[in-house]
């Protein structure tokens, strides 16, 4: 028997994602289960063989995930929860794996401002844009283009598009604030 708990500071929500190769064996004994609670009273989804129970949808049997994959997927409404692995003497069988991946992560300011919060850049952004224009365009004018264009230039690929998304607004508000002051 293997038993664990899975927490992420901050997390909301959690999803729960298995690896294809999943095989647990089909005995009685053999069973991966997810749980609530530390006492391990309050089910949250339960796998074993080719099969998968989820708590939420009634407990039902045989369904599969994406891709054929029959350990399906699914998210956990809290920032932590318990595992248990129980096995049977049937030990030819591959295993299991999971990953956990936050959905919703709530931080405090510190960590926040230490991080590079990009929500948090993106609500200063406009709450400067918004609330004090002359400010910005006398004194912070090339600094938030700098800063917005260093954010375009080093993020991931898949962030990219969030930057480029501030720099067209940032662009915008400014062609909009010297139209009227001509």
């Amino acid at each position: 028997e293997k038993r664990g708990c899975v927490h992420i500071p901050g997390a909301s929500k959690l999803l729960v994602t298995f690896d294809p190769r999943c095989d647990i064996s089909r005995d009685i004994l053999s069973k991966l289960a997810f749980y609530k609670d530390e006492e391990y009273q309050h089910l949250l989804a339960s796998c074993s063989g080719v099969y998968e129970a989820n708590a939420d949808d009634g407990g039902g049997f045989g369904h599969r995930g994406r891709g054929g994959n029959p350990y399906r997927s699914f998210v956990v409404q809290s920032d932590r929860f318990w595992y248990r692995f129980t096995s049977g003497i049937n030990n030819e069988h591959w295993g299991y794996r999971f990953k956990v991946k936050p959905l919703e992560l709530h931080i405090d300011d510190r960590q926040a401002l230490l991080c590079q919060n990009f929500e948090l850049g993106s609500w200063l952004f406009e709450f400067v844009l918004q609330h004090s224009p002359d400010l910005v365009r006398r004194n912070y004018l090339i600094d938030l283009f700098n800063a917005i264009v260093w954010y375009v230039i080093n993020a991931r690929p898949s962030a990219k598009d969030r930057g480029v998304e501030l720099l067209v607004r940032f662009m915008l508000h400014f062609h909009r604030v010297f139209s009227l002051s001509d």
